[in-house]
């Protein structure tokens, strides 16, 4: 479905403790951009990153 819509997948990085790793995450998306994390604890998945 991602790819069908001209969107990339991304895979981030995870700490120890199965925590995204916000410094992996920056490196990789781009200004303005969308992002969706399936998160166990988070169903909705989005998520707020201030760079």
């Amino acid at each position: 479905m991602v790819k069908d819509r001209r969107c990339e997948v991304i895979r981030i990085k995870v700490n120890n403790d199965l925590s995204i790793n916000k410094e992996d995450l920056k490196e990789k998306i781009v200004e303005n951009s969308v992002s969706y994390t399936g998160i166990p604890n988070n169903s909705t998945g989005y998520i707020y990153i201030s760079t």
